[in-house]
């Protein structure tokens, strides 16, 4: 029993280690995972069926152990974001990626659900940030969070400021990112628009 029990846990970090992420606590009330040691997110539960309204999403540990962030605007415009990515969408009950074998069936197979869309959510958020500080390697880059309607879905603005010296011209370049768009970057790319606005210069 016990070599049995050692295996199991074995599998299980295995499992973590692949998603990159590590279960903190789990009980009928509430299940708590923490996301590649970087958000911690704790669902409420109601006999071990998560309250998805009322899940809560953080940072996990002090600020200054993390990473330095070039974007501390659009992590927390991401942050918030991610409470509202998981409402969204079709179905959460129908896709299945993950086996948590300590779990009871009920539990793993409605918790798995939000586990991956929030894998997802990261992944997409993780690509299209480093695409933004390569981005910002050569142009400078601001984050503008545009003022919204309450229930509108969220959305952020990348403009960047791009030089001509040929012209002597200057221009600023808004990427703006609707909610489907940064949410499933890069497989959205195609609905990604811009706006372009010339500051002087001779440009069109």
């Amino acid at each position: 029993m016990h070599q049995l029990t050692d295996i199991l846990l074995g599998e299980l970090e295995a499992l973590e280690d692949l998603h990159m992420f590590r279960i903190t606590k789990v009980n009928s009330n509430l299940f708590e995972y923490v996301y590649s040691s970087l958000f911690q997110v704790s669902i409420p539960c109601k006999n071990f069926m998560p309250i998805v309204t009322k899940v809560n999403i953080t940072y996990h540990g002090k600020a200054n152990s993390r990473y330095k962030d070039d974007f501390p605007r659009l992590s927390a415009f991401l942050l918030a974001s991610a409470n509202q990515y998981i409402t969204e969408g079709d179905d959460l009950t129908v896709r299945e990626v993950l086996f948590l074998p300590c779990l009871s069936s009920p539990f793993a197979e409605y918790h798995r659900q939000i586990v991956h869309r929030l894998s997802d959510y990261w992944s997409a958020c993780a690509q299209l940030r480093m695409q933004l500080t390569l981005l910002s390697i050569k142009y400078p880059v601001d984050i503008i969070i545009p003022s919204m309607p309450k229930d509108s879905p969220p959305t952020f603005h990348a403009r960047a400021m791009v030089m001509f010296p040929s012209v002597m011209g200057k221009a600023f370049i808004s990427f703006v990112f609707p909610f489907d768009t940064f949410g499933q970057w890069p497989m959205s790319i195609d609905s990604l628009d811009c706006d372009v606005e010339v500051a002087y210069g001779p440009m069109e």
